[in-house]
């Protein structure tokens, strides 16, 4: 701004320079101050004072045309601060500045006259209030498969030019404890790509695990199966891209809620085979000298499992098995 700035001040004053120049009288006072003080030391055939002048000052900015400047006062300052504003609350929120440190800058950048709004919230519009829904004995909010991978895709251009055919997502779903002193806890579930950093698609708060995992899962599935069925769609690269779920990534306790299986302290809590542990020192031992049947996916789907198995997963509907699992 400012060296466009510069270049429209310094081309009206080449311009008024041009105009002086052709004016063909001048007074009489600052015609003798001009011939008395201009014709010392000078020639006839020499430039004038003026030209020696301008000759001494080099500029490497290109000269400034009538386009340059009517380019200038077509652009309203406040639409050029808009921009500075959101390239600011896009570098504060990508390089995970806090909301106090934030408005330390702000408070800086206010000191030197700069029109930013006074708090973090303000410059990255954060919202008052969101919208959650009252679901498997807490409060859960559902963000989206699809506006996740689109926002990916677009903050990594590089990525679509690429021969890219499909997308193998990994998902990671787990408990996170908030506070020592209170059994406050979310389940996020998290999707991942390539090497992008994952992004959050929905989210369950409440004083304990989600009472349904049918529930809990129900929008991912359902927004996952269209997907897969149907393709994410890149109008402006014309491509329609596979998407395929690659692998779960949980911890026992997890596996074991979305699965619905035997937890990690249970007699058949193994997912790989059919063995029975026992109790030694205060837990479960799962080890044999026997040779145990392995499970197969399809009697898992069949849930002849009885004694592995505590209910229908909803992921067997949607041919996630134990194959999806690490």
């Amino acid at each position: 701004m400012y060296l466009r700035r510069w270049r429209t001040i310094h081309a009206e004053a080449e311009a008024f320079a041009q105009d002086s120049d052709s004016e063909p009288e001048l007074n009489m006072e600052e015609s003798s101050e001009y011939s008395t003080s201009g014709s010392e030391g000078r020639g006839s055939n020499d430039e004038p004072e003026s030209s020696d002048f301008q000759s001494e000052i080099s500029y490497e900015e290109e000269p400034v045309s009538s386009d340059s400047e009517d380019e200038f006062h077509e652009v309203p300052e406040e639409d050029e601060q808009q921009s500075f504003t959101e390239k600011l609350a896009s570098w504060c929120s990508r390089n995970k500045h806090t909301r106090k440190s934030t408005n330390e800058l702000l408070a800086m950048l206010r000191e030197e006259g700069l029109p930013v709004p006074k708090d973090s919230r303000t410059l990255q519009k954060t919202p008052r209030s969101i919208t959650v829904e009252e679901k498997c004995g807490g409060q859960y909010k559902y963000f989206g498969l699809e506006f996740g991978i689109r926002n990916v895709i677009e903050d990594n251009q590089n990525f679509i030019s690429q021969n890219l055919n499909s997308i193998n997502l990994k998902i990671n779903i787990d408990g996170v404890p908030l506070f020592k002193s209170s059994s406050m806890q979310f389940w996020p579930i998290l999707c991942s790509f390539e090497n992008f950093k994952p992004f959050l698609v929905s989210i369950f708060y409440g004083n304990s695990k989600p009472s349904s995992v049918s529930e809990f899962l129900e929008d991912f599935l359902e927004e996952y199966s269209q997907l897969k069925t149907n393709g994410l769609q890149i109008e402006d690269a014309r491509l329609n891209i596979k998407v395929r779920i690659k692998a779960f990534i949980c911890d026992a306790p997890a596996r074991a809620l979305i699965k619905g299986i035997k937890g990690h302290t249970g007699y058949y809590a193994c997912e790989r085979c059919t063995i029975k542990g026992y109790w030694k020192n205060n837990r479960i031992i799962l080890y044999s000298k026997d040779e145990c049947s392995l499970r197969t996916d399809e009697e898992f789907s069949l849930v002849v499992y009885d004694n592995h198995q505590t209910s229908v997963s909803p992921l067997i509907e949607h041919g996630i098995v134990s194959k999806h699992f690490v």
